[in-house]
């Protein structure tokens, strides 16, 4: 479940659990946050200095995963929709469209080569099913 996740941006892999997860937790919020691990407490310590400042990385990975559900237009729109306002928080309860958008934008570290219309079209005549690799 969602609620009971905690990914660092440093732990985003862009799979589907990660992107299920900023989509539910970080993508409501303003740009640059990145929610607090529950039941720990900023001390202030660091074992070095940071190279980079706090909101960098959350806003990366936000634009990141904002730029991919673009490129899925209104599946991309759907799958927004039905994690932040459905409170889907489990991957099998979205409706295929929302399904095929997650998929395409969970391709790991590197953005997919083909468009949208051109990756749905090759898994419709390959005969792939949308589902997530176990």
């Amino acid at each position: 479940m969602v609620a009971e996740q905690y990914y660092k941006p440093s732990q985003i892999r862009y799979h589907v659990d990660d992107m299920i997860w900023v989509i539910a937790v970080v993508l409501p919020h303003e740009a640059g946050y990145w929610p607090p691990e529950h039941g720990l407490q900023n001390t202030g310590g660091q074992r070095s200095p940071s190279q980079v400042a706090p909101f960098e990385n959350p806003a990366i990975v936000r634009a990141e995963v904002t730029e991919r559900l673009k490129l899925t237009k209104g599946d991309g729109e759907t799958l927004l929709w039905e994690i932040q306002n459905g409170g889907v928080e489990y991957y099998p309860v979205l409706c295929p469209a929302a399904r095929r958008a997650l998929l395409y934008i969970s391709s790991g570290w590197k953005r997919r080569q083909q468009t949208y219309a051109q990756w749905k079209s090759h898994r419709k005549a390959t005969n792939k099913v949308f589902a997530v690799k176990g």
